[in-house]
């Protein structure tokens, strides 16, 4: 392996994929049984098996066929044999498997004969007699061959239509069937015969003799025998006998099972050549173990296991034999490859496998290298010179870059003189520069440094930095290190940096760098980067002397020779320079005998994609176009190839090529031969290569150009470019519509739910495969929905694909499809993840954590892919066996960025969005439309018939077609798939300047200059209806939803609400010309109606007068702008005050004052405010409530629609209105300006909610999606702009939050029933009550009139208490949130207050040092003090209590009268306090940098516990483990064992202040919180580090409930309260590969002899004999301490005047001195 690693190694043991292919013999027809049973039952068992032992499982059936057993085919039969060889040397296991049967079957013909033998054996024929002129036309001399040889032609070569199966040439083909069927009995016959004499001559020999009568079975067995060395190892036979078969030759069915001859009965000589084979030649060479014998009883009509149980017994048996020998050997294989056990315990098993890949593709390129000797040199001078800087190779496609840095890979021994380091990379595909240096990395590390691969860093900055050192490193190793990279420019950069910036300019001595690449525009970026231009070496095209070199080596490398006739047709196309490309596929055609690329003397190709299509033509040419043209397509549809497996399966989903297939040959199986794809296979020899990737084998195109044109050629265009995709990840997920299809690096398709071992089935769930070719195919598909549900949003894959590579290779994957799809979830989890970026680099284990934190207080809106991400991520925190802290409420806001993207739209003047907003579709000043992909931002159709500019466009509800408008006086309708018009519906006599469609897309109708509306039905290419009121150009126009109701606004000033079924008028809001004069007062007539009519079609109609009974004179008066209107000058009553969600949720009902529904109003309208310009954009609200116009002069009014009463007019607008969209919700809308700016008002509220600004000329259109996540935009400066709609206000505040920042908390547990709770305060006055169960607020406690300091619960549960800044203090009953009492004894904000452990008593202290304690139930003081108040603890027993004010003396003093019982002391100030809980310990840390251990009672110091190097700032004690764990300035956390006074674990991890310490799982667990922003687990009892959490904001405090489940935490300066769940917090031997491990020294600082404070008295003394210990009371002590305020004093104060209670009793009162 260390080989492997320093340089590169190519003669490996273990094969380079992780594949077990078999290839399986299952001969003819009598074995059909056998194999359904195989594909059915065993095979998807052993890709069960396969994947756990992590490999791919692959069996082929080399004889599935559609017509016959294909023996008499030659050129299948050649392919088998070829298949085999190919199969062993990629399998790493078994590779063949064969049934054989009572049959020997038949004998194909011989397809190679050498050319000597030929002739004997024709001689021979001549001299017998016979008739040799068909040996002779169907035998051609193949000169190129070495020795030379006679080969059997193609059939098709002479019957053309022997394949053809169209049905036009059925008969054809039959015809050639039986000519050929003929031709092949008489070759056999004369062969066979003529070889016996020739051999009895002693012409021939015996070998030569018997391919002349081998079945093709015995030739595929002796085939794969002779390959293996040791087959018993690696092959498997069944010898099959059917008892009774040969008393029933009689039997029709019979002839498939055994040889018969003509008069019916058994071919003697064929079974003779059986039972060799069976009984004497296998059993010699293969080991019994691996030969197994089965039988079964022969029945009438053959194996048929439906009727004969003896049938269906002998196939259980034989697929579980089957299954138990392929195992048996697989297991074998495992065992053997001691370093793939290793590799399975490594880190670096990907990158071994990343190696290995290296080491063939160089191994191939430079055993066919020759010539380039110019550039060989150029590079060895660059490289053993002493000049540091990169070297760069480049040229143009198909110059052979590859071929040379793999030479130079294998001649550095030669250069250098010694064994240099070798990194070598050929990239394929696109790929993150963060995961080509991780991988760079890896292998340095893994040559000399293996203690370093754990310290590879994640983050991008820090790898440029590690690498950077690392090569420091290596130029001290003493040998050269050489790292070449192939394929540069296809390098994508780390999101936020270039593609280069880790490109050293200058390498450290002993550092050699050489990239090759391309010529484009990444040349020019290396240039200007690196500088010196003598490092560039240029791969220029052949000289005529490397071109004869190349020429000939072709033929040498294939063991072919060239002809004279070959070399001139050669040397007269060479005649100008080419690329190693052009000469060798020119070289390969030549040999083929079929020449395309200089047919006719023409003149080689002057371009790739030329060459390309030429080959293409000449492959059209041997194989059927569709089929050949669905291989090549879907071997481009990988990112960089496909498996076999794959692409079988790919093309057994194709319609077309399948439909035919089935049909012509009647059968149900869909499955494509493998003969089929193995013919082309063979024919794409140059064109295709077969690399590893990914641990599989895949096959894919040697060069871009030939994907192109084959894209370009097979395609087919974007729709089924699509379905490609789509497919392919079908299969990728497992199953395609009803077919089960189970390639062997498939797993179960992704659920929402999660196994039993998350992590690990995450990573066993997908494969390496799924993970880098699912989310891409899905992707191109197109299809959103699985995208998100079974990749981007999908939490289990999100975990293994950043587990398996990293989290910069994850977000790539993002923004990837954030250029070709536009969503809003997946730009949701973008953003938390980039905002996460810190934590997953140093935790890949909080994904889950971090998702939820960011995303979960946008659950339950209606994005179900958020949501069932967030459930997987629960899930799988819940079901995960290593500590975690998994939130369960959000205090991270994640903010999208206002802009989305820009689509750069030349002429753009209107569009429209499809429903999924994955296109929208845009009119230009060319008078074309097109249609744009808003991912990528491509027009992908183009849409051509308009002779004027376009004014309105609409798309059809289905979907399907959309209608344009336009100057022309026309509207077309376009087929949206295809791009062709539909109809041209005329009938216009000016500029069409609106329109709108019925929701059943059968009517649609328009507004023109000519003041006209008409309508027209979808067929119908002319008007149906006229409609003649307004006076002037129609310019909005719109339907309701139930498309009963036309509402129409022109530039007359008037907006027009029309019953459309009946053709009448029912309202007009109605306007004066500017110029006119208004009159004061004038009467308008205005008719109103029921709006409950139905849409009906009828003739062309004109306006009726409205009867005199259903008219109603409104009056209007005109006002000016200052008046207000007189509904808003009435004093409005006082309404009962709505919640939030009530008031922005959407209904179909207007306000109060504003009738709902289609039900006329009850009273007459209201005076109408008049519009005093023209309107120029209308739109209605979804829900028929809203009618939003806007006037030329930038006024916007919202109408009330059933009334057309004012409802309000938006105010804050700054420019002209161009447009409006509103929201689905029917509260927002959208106002495109003239200014260039879009706004967001929230139409029931008239609240301006943002300023969208972007544009620089003026908006012309703007739309909002479906879903109401995005508005799009169009304006003058030839761009869309889209938006995310964000319907918060900028000065938002969080949800389920403290609107002001949080000052204390405290944890409970209610007694009743066992529940947990939390308690927060806030400077706003207010307390919140959580739950920690469920993570809701119970109750917003809402009496303070200024900030809380402290809060504390009762131990049982059934109080809270809270003390403020207003000098109060109120206790709240916890059921229902009500106060029920307010304690007004201080005259200074509170300081502290708690609840003492029987609950009956609060004790309380304020900042001008006067404590209290009272009763809880009536407010009753008992005693009141002064003295020490600003750090309080009181003993869970109930008797003492600890106070000072933050200076280096404490007092303890008697609850009962305030007494003082000693003083305890420090050096410096005391900063915290702990009390144990059975009352006998107090435990201070102080500013000295100590902590001291007191006897509560008496105030006798017993320990000095001295470890920390700065301040001690928190501390907490848990006796009955005996310990103290404190935590300090100095970033650690100390576990101390108070029997010792020593240290027994150091924490170290933290890379700030430990600000706060909780306890769980009976203190074996400690959680510690630091102003870093971290929360982190440890086992006390290891030290190990456990879990993390990071928050992004410093922690204040952390409380933790008594059964440890849970952590409530105080952020630094926030508004909210996180609530943390602590799942598995006993698990203490866990390390995250991601963490970064204890530094040495510091490990071995706290595995030393601990230190002892001088003065010490010795071991603690924990007073056990004094306790009063009964459960609960421990219970209650603990909530009480968890509860208490002491260490949470607020720095800031608060006031409030209560009235003092009544009837107080008298109280005691002292000094604490």
């Amino acid at each position: 392996m260390h080989r492997l690693f320093r340089a590169l190694d190519c003669k490996r043991d273990v094969p380079a994929a992780q594949l077990v292919a078999i290839r399986s013999a299952l001969s003819g027809l009598n074995t059909i049984l056998e194999r359904a049973a195989l594909k059915s039952d065993a095979i998807p068992e052993l890709h069960t098996y396969c994947q756990k032992h992590g490999l791919d499982f692959q069996l082929v059936d080399m004889h599935h066929e559609w017509l016959t057993d294909s023996c008499t085919d030659h050129t299948t039969a050649g392919r088998r044999l070829q298949e085999l060889r190919d199969c062993y040397n990629v399998s790493c296991g078994p590779f063949f498997v064969s049934i054989i049967g009572d049959r020997y079957g038949e004998c194909p013909l011989p397809q190679h004969i050498n050319e000597i033998e030929f002739c004997h054996v024709r001689d021979t024929a001549v001299q017998l007699g016979k008739d040799v002129s068909l040996l002779e036309e169907w035998y051609v001399k193949d000169e190129n061959a070495v020795p030379p040889e006679y080969v059997l032609q193609p059939i098709e070569a002479k019957l053309p239509h022997y394949g053809d199966r169209s049905e036009e040439n059925e008969e054809l083909m039959d015809h050639y069937h039986n000519v050929w069927l003929n031709t092949f009995n008489a070759l056999q016959d004369l062969l066979y015969k003529s070889a016996q004499a020739a051999h009895q001559r002693r012409a021939i020999s015996t070998k030569q003799l018997n391919k002349y009568q081998l079945s093709g079975v015995e030739a595929e067995v002796l085939e794969a025998l002779s390959l293996d060395t040791e087959p018993s190892k690696n092959c498997v036979f069944f010898l099959r006998t059917l008892e009774g078969l040969s008393k029933s030759l009689a039997d029709p069915s019979a002839k498939n099972f055994t040889d018969i001859n003509g008069s019916l009965e058994l071919d003697s000589a064929a079974q003779e050549k059986l039972r060799f084979l069976r009984d004497s030649y296998i059993n010699e060479k293969v080991d019994p173990e691996n030969t197994v014998r089965l039988g079964t009883v022969w029945k009438e009509g053959g194996l048929d296991p439906s009727e004969h149980t003896e049938h269906k017994t002998y196939l259980a048996d034989f697929c579980s034999q089957f299954v138990a020998k392929v195992k048996q050997l697989i297991d074998r294989v495992v065992d053997n490859y001691v370093e793939m056990q290793y590799l399975k315990e490594t880190p670096i098993k990907e990158l071994y496998y990343k190696l290995l890949e290296s080491s063939a593709v160089s191994l191939a390129h430079s055993q066919k290298f020759v010539a380039r000797e110019d550039v060989m040199s150029a590079i060895r001078e660059l490289v053993t010179s002493e000049e540091s800087k990169p070297i760069v190779l480049y040229g143009g496609q198909g110059s052979g870059k590859s071929a040379v840095v793999s030479k130079v890979a294998t001649s550095l021994v030669d250069w250098t003189g010694t064994q240099p380091i070798c990194v070598l990379r050929y990239i394929h595909s696109h790929t993150c520069t963060h995961t080509l240096l991780n991988e760079i990395c890896q292998q340095l590390c893994a040559t000399n440094l293996e203690g370093e691969l754990e310290k590879i860093p994640v983050e991008y900055r820090k790898l440029v930095s590690f690498f950077n050192d690392l090569l420091l490193k290596a130029s001290k190793w003493g040998n050269m290190t050489v790292i070449l990279l192939d394929g540069v420019e296809r390098l994508l950069p780390t999101e936020g940096y270039l593609t280069f910036d880790w490109l050293p300019a200058e390498l450290p001595s002993g550092i050699k760098l050489v990239l090759s690449l391309t010529d484009g525009s990444v040349l020019e970026e290396l240039k200007e980067r690196i500088g010196d231009t003598q490092r560039f070496v240029e791969l220029s095209d052949l000289t005529e002397k490397e071109r004869m070199i190349l020429m000939d080596s072709y033929f040498t490398h294939r063991k072919r020779r060239i002809t004279a006739k070959q070399r001139v047709l050669l040397k007269n196309a060479l005649q100008e320079p080419c690329s190693p490309l052009m000469l060798t596929l020119l070289c390969r055609e030549v040999e083929s005998g079929s020449p395309q690329l200089c047919q006719n003397g023409s003149k080689m190709p002057q371009s790739a994609e030329e060459a390309a299509d030429i080959v293409y033509d000449g492959l059209e040419s041997r194989h059927d176009p569709v089929c050949l043209g669905h291989v090549l397509a879907s071997i481009c549809a990988g990112r960089a190839g496909v498996t076999e497996t794959e692409l079988l399966c790919m093309l057994s989903c194709c319609d077309a090529i399948m439909d035919p297939l089935c049909q012509q040959t009647s059968r149900v199986d869909r499955t494509f031969p493998h003969t089929f794809w193995a013919a082309i296979k063979h024919d794409l020899d140059n064109v295709m290569t077969v690399s590893l990737l990914d641990g599989v084998l895949v096959v894919h195109l040697a060069h871009e150009a030939f994907q192109k044109v084959a894209l370009e050629r097979y395609g087919g265009g974007e729709q089924p470019i699509r379905k490609q995709h789509g497919d392919f990840a079908d299969i990728l997920s497992g199953c395609h519509g009803d077919t089960k299809l189970s390639p062997s690096h498939i797993n179960a398709e992704v659920k929402n739910g999660t196994p039993t071992e998350p992590s690990l089935a995450a990573l066993q769930q997908f494969s390496i495969r799924q993970q880098n070719e699912l989310w891409y195919q899905l992707v191109l598909a197109g299809n959103l929905k699985d995208l998100k549900s079974k990749a981007l949003c999908c939490f289990p894959y999100l975990l293994a694909k950043m587990q398996c590579s990293s989290v910069y290779e994850l977000l790539h994957c993002f923004h990837v499809a954030s250029q070709h799809v536009l969503d809003a979830e997946v730009n949701l989890v973008l953003l938390a993840m980039e905002a996460s970026i810190s934590a997953l680099i140093a935790d890949g284990q909080q994904l889950g954590a971090q998702l939820i934190s960011r995303l979960v207080s946008m659950k339950d809106k209606g994005d179900k892919a958020l949501d069932s991400l967030i459930h997987q991520a629960l899930e799988w925190g819940r079901n995960h066996n290593k500590a975690l802290l998994l939130p369960h409420t959000s205090w991270l806001i994640t903010k999208q960025k206002s802009l989305v993207k820009t689509l750069d739209c030349p002429g753009v003047r209107h569009m429209v969005t499809t429903a999924d907003t994955q296109h929208v579709i845009c009119t230009a000043t060319d008078h074309t439309i097109s249609m744009y992909s808003v991912g990528s931002g491509k027009a992908v159709q183009t849409f051509e018939g308009h002779k004027d500019n376009i004014n309105c466009i609409y798309l059809s509800h289905s979907g399907k077609f959309f209608l344009s408008g336009s100057d022309d006086k026309t509207v077309q309708s376009w087929c949206l798939e295809t791009g062709q018009g539909l109809r041209t519906y005329s009938g216009h006599t000016a500029a069409v300047m609106c329109m709108t469609l019925a929701h059943n897309d059968q009517i649609f109708a328009t507004g023109a200059q000519d003041h006209i509306v008409r309508v027209f039905s979808f067929e119908c290419r002319e008007p149906q209806q006229v409609i003649e009121q307004h006076t002037a150009a129609i310019t909005c126009i719109t339907l309701t939803r139930h498309d009963d109701i036309l509402v129409t606004a022109g530039a007359d000033c008037r907006i027009h609400v029309w019953l459309l079924n009946k053709k009448k008028l029912l309202n007009t809001i109605w306007a004066l010309q500017p110029e006119e004069e208004p009159p004061k007062e004038e009467q308008v007539r205005v008719r109103v109606t029921g709006l409950g009519g139905r849409t009906t079609q009828g003739g062309t109609a004109t306006l009726e007068e409205p009867p005199k009974e259903e008219q109603v004179r409104v009056r209007v008066k005109v006002r000016s702008e200052e008046e207000p209107p007189k509904e808003e000058q009435k004093e409005k009553k006082p309404k009962k005050k709505k919640k939030k969600s009530e008031e922005d949720e959407p209904s179909d009902s207007m306000d109060d004052e504003h009738t709902g529904g289609n039900t006329p109003p009850s009273s007459p309208l209201p005076p109408l405010p008049i519009l005093v310009t023209p309107v120029v954009s209308m739109v209605l609200s979804k829900n028929n409530s809203f009618l939003v116009s806007g006037c030329e002069n930038g006024d916007i009014h919202v109408w009330a629609l059933t009334t057309g009463s004012l409802v309000h007019q938006l105010l804050g607008i700054k420019g002209k209105v161009t447009c409006v969209a509103i929201a689905n919700d029917s509260v927002f809308a959208a106002l495109g300006c003239e200014n260039g700016s879009i706004l967001v008002f929230n139409i029931r509220t008239k609240a301006l909610m943002h300023t969208l600004q972007g544009h620089q000329a003026p908006v012309t259109d703007v739309a909002i999606s479906h879903d109401d996540h995005f508005i799009l935009s169009a304006a003058e400066d030839d761009t869309v702009h889209v938006w995310n709609l964000d319907k918060m206000p900028v000065d938002r505040e969080e949800t389920d939050s403290i609107s002001k920042s949080v000052t204390c908390i405290t944890v409970g547990t209610v007694e009743r029933d066992g529940s947990s709770i939390a308690l927060s305060g806030g400077k706003d006055g207010s307390c919140k009550l959580w739950s920690m169960d469920t993570y809701k607020m119970l109750h917003h406690l809402q009496d303070h009139v200024k900030a809380i300091t402290c809060v504390a619960l009762s131990s049982n549960g059934t109080f809270a208490v809270s003390g403020s800044e207003d000098t109060t203090i109120k206790v709240w009953s916890v059921d229902n949130g009500l106060v029920v009492l307010s304690f007004v004894e201080h005259s200074a904000p509170i300081a502290y207050v708690t609840v003492t452990s029987d609950d009956t008593r609060i004790l309380s202290a304020d900042i001008k040092n006067s404590l209290k304690l009272w009763q809880a139930e009536s407010g009753n003081i008992l005693l009141s003090c002064t003295g020490p108040s600003l750090l309080v603890a009181v003993t869970p027993d109930n008797q003492n209590a600890v106070s000072g004010d933050r200076d280096n003396v404490m007092k303890i003093w008697t609850l009962s009268d305030g007494k003082v019982v000693q003083s305890i002391k420090h050096v410096d100030s005391i900063s915290c306090i702990a009390i144990s809980l059975d009352s006998q310990l107090c435990v201070t840390g102080s500013h000295d940098m100590s902590l001291k251990v007191w006897e509560a009672k008496t105030g006798k110091l017993t320990q000095i516990l001295a470890g920390h190097d700065d301040v001690v700032t928190c501390v907490q004690v848990a006796e009955q483990k005996q310990r103290v764990v404190s935590g300090s300035v100095d970033k650690t956390v100390i576990v101390w064992n108070l029997n010792t006074g020593q240290i027994e674990q150091t924490l170290s991890g933290h890379t700030g202040t430990v600000t706060c310490l909780g306890l769980a799982n009976d203190a074996d667990t400690v959680i510690s919180g630091s102003d870093d922003g971290t929360i982190r687990v440890w086992s006390a009892n290891t030290g190990v580090h456990l879990t993390r959490m990071d928050m992004y904001v410093g922690i204040r405090d952390l409380k933790v409930p008594l059964d440890g489940t849970h952590v409530i935490v105080h952020l630094t300066d926030k508004a909210v309260v996180p609530i943390l769940q602590l799942l598995n917090g006993k698990v203490e031997e866990v390390k995250f590969s991601s963490e970064t491990t204890l530094d040495e020294e510091k490990k071995r600082k706290a595995s030393q002899t601990q230190k002892t404070a001088p003065g010490a008295t010795g071991g603690s003394r924990l007073f056990a004999n004094g306790r009063k210990s009964t459960r609960g009371k421990k219970q209650s002590s603990r909530a009480r301490l968890n509860s208490g305020g002491s260490e949470s004093v607020s720095s800031g104060y608060h006031s409030n005047n209560q009235p003092t209670p009544k009837h107080r009793k008298k109280s005691k009162m002292c000094q604490i001195v």
